[in-house]
């Protein structure tokens, strides 16, 4: 019977410090237009049980002028899915998705599939 309790409790730990099977996928690349902005792009991907179920896309911009960065950001003003920071020339905007239910079980939403899908985009994902 303690063995049996032993066991129960070792994979309820298990299963509590693994978040149920949710696995978080980093992808990150750095690019510049011209020589008036720089841009660092990473995506964190949720995945559980192979699949992913999130998406939080960070896009940060540093522009040679903080007019240049203002007009950025007033791009996503109406955008109510975007969480937007401006710090004098450096821009940041946030966007996270879920996935539908209906999606979820997609060959495209599906771990490789998601990775080298930003991989082909030039993205580096740990």
């Amino acid at each position: 019977m303690k063995k049996r309790v032993t066991i129960g409790l070792l994979a309820l730990s298990m299963v509590l410090l693994t978040g149920c099977g949710e696995k978080k996928v980093t992808c990150s690349k750095e690019s510049e237009i011209g020589n008036s902005v720089e841009i660092n792009n990473s995506v964190d991907y949720v995945f559980k049980k192979g699949y992913l179920t999130k998406s939080t896309r960070t896009f940060i911009a540093k522009f040679k002028t903080e007019t240049a960065a203002e007009t950025f950001v007033k791009n996503y003003e109406d955008q109510k899915d975007y969480k937007v920071e401006l710090d004098g020339t450096t821009a940041k905007v946030t966007h996270t998705e879920k996935v539908e239910e209906a999606s979820k079980k997609n060959d495209a939403n599906k771990k490789d599939a998601v990775i080298k899908a930003a991989e082909d985009q030039g993205f580096t994902c740990k």
